[in-house]
C-alpha cells in the first residue's frame, strides 16, 4: 500500500516519468539543451563581459529631473558586488532533482524540505542526459533523491556540547545517507528532523487523504492524456472525465469536513504536498487545453489554492506561475497531442494567445507582487549570476522551444540593456517597477540599437519561467521591469 502511495500508482508514476523526461530539454526556457539553466547558479559567475563601464547606480525620480550628464552602464562584476547575497546557512542535505522544476515527485519533496525551512543544497539533473555519476549513484537513475549529511549534523551537536576533541566521538561520526523514492524521503525528512513539523502523519485520516490524493491524480492522468490514445471514443473520454470530475468533488468535500484550508485542516502536511504538483497544473493548463476549471462549483478548493498561494515555501520558490503554465502548454500539445489534427491545432493557437494575453498585462502583475524587494534581489541575482546564458538565449536563431518567440540578433545591445534591468533590480529604491519607469536611459543603447535592445528585453521576459529559473514572484517581478523598459525604447 505504502508503494501505491508513493507514486500515485505504478503506471502514473511510468507515464509522469516520461513525459518530465521527454520534454526536460525541449520545453519552455534556458534548459540544458539550449543553454545553462539559470538554476545552476554560478556556472557562468565571474566571466568576464565584453564591454566594461563605470559603476551605475539607478536613479530615482527627483535624481532623473536633476540629471544632465551621461550615465554609464555597470559591468556585470560591479553588479555581482552590489547583489551579493547575505551568508547561507550550512545545508543539511543535498537534493536531486530534475532541472525543470516539473517533476511532481520532485516537487513534493522540495515542498516538504521547504516547509520544514531545512537549509540544503541543489544538483540539478537533466533527465534526458542523465551524469553518470548520477546513474551511478542512485540505483533507480530516478529523481528525487536525497543526500542527508549527517556526519555534518553531528559535528555540529558535537561542537556545541563540547566533544570536538573527543577521539573516539570523531571515528563514530556516522556516513551521509541518500534515500531516494519521494514518500521514502518524505519520512526519513521527518526523522532525521523530529524538531520541524511532521509531514507524514501515522493516522487514519491521513492514510485515507493519501490514498484519495492518488485515486485523483490517477482519474486526473488518465483524463489529461487519454486524448493520446486515437482509439478512444467520445464516449470513453466523456466516461474518463465524469471520474476526474466526481474525484474532484470528492476532495472538495473532504476539504470541507476536514475544516480546511489544507486537506487535513489548519496545518500544511504531506497530503498537500503530494495532491499540490498536479493540481498546479490542472488549475493553470485544462482551462486551455480541456476548457475546465477545475476550481468551478468547489469553493473549498479554492480556499485550499489561496492557502497554498500565501504558504511561503510553497509560493515564494516551488510553485509555478499562469504565464509559465499557459506558455509551455503548447509545447507539451505538440510532443504529447498525437497526429496533428484542426482540434490539436487549434487548441495549440489557443495555448499561445493565452499566454500572450499574459504578456500583454506583465505590468500589472508585477504591480501585485507583495514582497518586491526580495523578488528584486532574486531576480537580479540569477540574472547577473547567469548572464551570459541569458544573452546567448535572447540572440538564438536556431531555439529549440518557443520558435514563435521573435529572437534578438545584437549581442552587445541584449548585453546592454540587461545590465540597465540588473542595475534597476540592484538599486535602493522602495518601488523598482517606479525606477524601472524613471531610471535615466541615456547612453544605455545607441538609438539605432533601441528596437534590438528592446526586443532582447520582450525575447527575455517571455523565456523566463518559474519555478525553473526563479521563484513565481521573482518572475513575475523581472518580466515586468523588461517590459517596462522595452515599451520605454519602442517609445523614444
Amino acid at each position: 500500500m505504502a508503494r501505491a502511495r508513493n507514486g500515485s500508482s505504478a503506471n502514473t508514476k511510468l507515464l509522469f516519468a516520461a513525459t518530465i523526461a521527454s520534454i526536460s530539454s525541449t520545453a519552455l526556457g534556458f534548459g540544458i539543451a539550449e543553454s545553462a539553466s539559470w538554476s545552476k547558479r554560478g556556472l557562468f559567475f565571474g566571466t568576464r563581459s565584453r564591454l566594461q563601464f563605470a559603476q551605475f547606480a539607478a536613479t530615482t525620480t527627483a535624481e532623473v529631473a536633476e540629471t544632465s550628464q551621461s550615465v554609464s552602464l555597470p559591468s556585470w562584476e560591479d553588479l555581482a558586488a552590489r547583489s551579493a547575497s547575505p551568508e547561507q546557512r550550512e545545508p543539511v542535505l543535498t537534493l536531486y532533482r530534475d532541472t525543470n522544476g516539473w517533476c511532481p515527485f520532485c516537487e513534493r519533496v522540495w515542498l516538504c524540505i521547504r516547509a520544514k525551512n531545512l537549509p540544503y543544497r541543489e544538483r540539478l539533473i537533466n533527465l534526458q542526459d542523465k551524469p553518470e555519476w548520477f546513474k551511478e549513484l542512485v540505483p533507480t537513475t530516478l529523481v528525487p533523491a536525497i543526500l542527508l549529511h549527517d556526519d555534518q549534523q553531528q559535528q555540529q551537536q558535537q561542537q556545541q556540547q563540547g566533544e570536538t576533541d573527543d577521539a573516539d566521538a570523531s571515528t563514530s561520526k556516522p556516513q551521509r545517507r541518500l534515500i531516494w523514492e519521494s514518500l521514502d524521503i518524505m519520512k526519513a525528512l521527518d526523522d532525521a528532523f523530529p524538531s520541524t513539523p511532521r509531514m507524514v502523519l501515522d493516522s487514519p485520516e491521513y492514510l485515507e487523504a493519501s490514498a484519495q490524493g492518488s485515486s485523483l491524480t490517477g482519474a486526473g492522468v488518465k483524463f489529461t492524456y487519454g486524448a493520446r490514445n486515437a482509439t478512444r471514443t467520445a464516449q470513453e473520454m466523456a466516461e474518463l472525465k465524469n471520474a476526474f470530475e466526481e474525484e474532484l468533488d470528492v476532495m472538495d468535500q473532504a476539504l470541507a469536513a476536514h475544516g480546511g484550508p489544507f486537506r487535513l485542516g489548519p496545518d500544511f502536511t504531506g497530503v498537500d504536498a503530494e495532491i499540490i504538483p498536479s493540481m498546479e497544473r490542472w488549475r493553470y493548463q485544462l482551462p486551455i487545453t480541456h476548457d475546465m476549471d477545475i476550481l468551478n462549483g468547489r469553493p473549498n478548493m479554492q480556499r485550499w489554492f489561496d492557502a497554498l498561494d500565501a504558504f511561503e515555501p510553497y509560493s515564494n520558490r516551488v510553485s509555478g506561475d499562469a504565464y509559465s503554465w499557459a506558455a509551455v502548454s503548447s509545447t507539451f500539445l505538440k510532443i504529447f497531442g498525437g497526429e496533428e489534427t484542426p482540434k490539436l491545432k487549434a487548441t495549440i493557437e489557443k495555448a499561445d494567445a493565452a499566454a500572450a494575453q499574459i504578456v500583454n498585462n506583465f505590468v500589472v502583475a508585477a504591480e501585485s507582487v507583495t514582497s518586491p524587494a526580495t523578488a528584486a534581489k532574486e531576480a537580479a541575482a540569477k540574472l547577473i549570476s547567469n548572464h551570459e546564458a541569458v544573452v546567448n538565449d535572447c540572440t538564438n536563431q536556431d531555439p529549440k522551444s518557443q520558435k514563435h518567440v521573435a529572437r534578438a540578433s545584437d549581442a552587445d545591445a541584449a548585453d546592454a540593456i540587461l545590465r540597465h534591468v540588473a542595475s534597476i533590480l540592484v538599486s535602493p529604491s522602495d518601488d523598482v517597477l517606479a525606477t524601472a519607469r524613471s531610471a535615466t536611459m541615456a547612453h544605455v543603447v545607441q538609438e539605432d540599437k533601441h528596437a534590438e535592445a528592446s526586443l532582447a528585453a520582450q525575447t527575455v521576459a517571455s523565456r523566463v519561467c518559474a519555478p525553473r529559473d526563479m521563484s513565481a514572484p521573482a518572475a513575475i517581478l523581472l518580466r515586468g521591469v523588461l517590459k517596462i523598459v522595452a515599451d520605454r525604447l519602442d517609445n523614444q
